[in-house]
């Protein structure tokens, strides 16, 4: 927890004292108890690093600023993983790309889901995808500068009803 994060949660709250219905100090505790809940500060691990090495997740250099550029391919997800290895994995990398964003200056990071070969069993749980958007709100708030989604199938729909802002 730093001073950056409290702007972003400022920011995030447009400046008023809540944040998705808790005060900044609420906000900033659920932080603290999810970053320990997911172990952040250890990186990730067997199965979660291998979600990483495969490329379900990763850097993919940056944008024109230097913004890091994440790449999100959940066509190449076996199985429905288990969530708290999906979350690790998705975590990992978004660490990397916090400190990319801090070694160059920039405020936020570009994501590029690529739904190339994504078929329903690749989706996970949907409790997975609700806890993902939990932990994105409060351990990265104000943090995505751009998403896009390219090669979208016939899922697509279906998945961004469920998972848009």
């Amino acid at each position: 927890i730093n001073e950056d994060l409290i702007a972003r949660y400022f920011a995030g709250c447009e400046w008023r004292n809540t944040y998705h219905g808790l005060t900044i100090k609420e906000a900033v505790k659920e932080a603290v108890r999810l970053r320990e809940v997911y172990n952040v500060a250890t990186g990730a691990n067997g199965t979660a690093l291998e979600l990483v090495m495969r490329g379900v997740f990763q850097i993919n250099g940056t944008d024109k600023i230097g913004r890091p550029v994440i790449l999100i391919r959940p066509g190449l997800l076996v199985d429905r993983q288990v969530s708290e290895d999906y979350i690790s994995a998705m975590l990992h990398v978004l660490e990397r790309a916090e400190s990319i964003c801090k070694e160059n200056k920039v405020e936020n990071f570009v994501s590029v889901i690529d739904m190339t070969s994504f078929q329903w069993h690749h989706m996970p749980p949907m409790r997975t995808v609700a806890d993902a958007m939990t932990v994105l709100k409060f351990l990265y708030p104000d943090r995505m500068g751009v998403l896009y989604v390219v090669n979208p199938g016939k899922f697509f729909n279906f998945v961004w009803r469920v998972v848009k802002p």
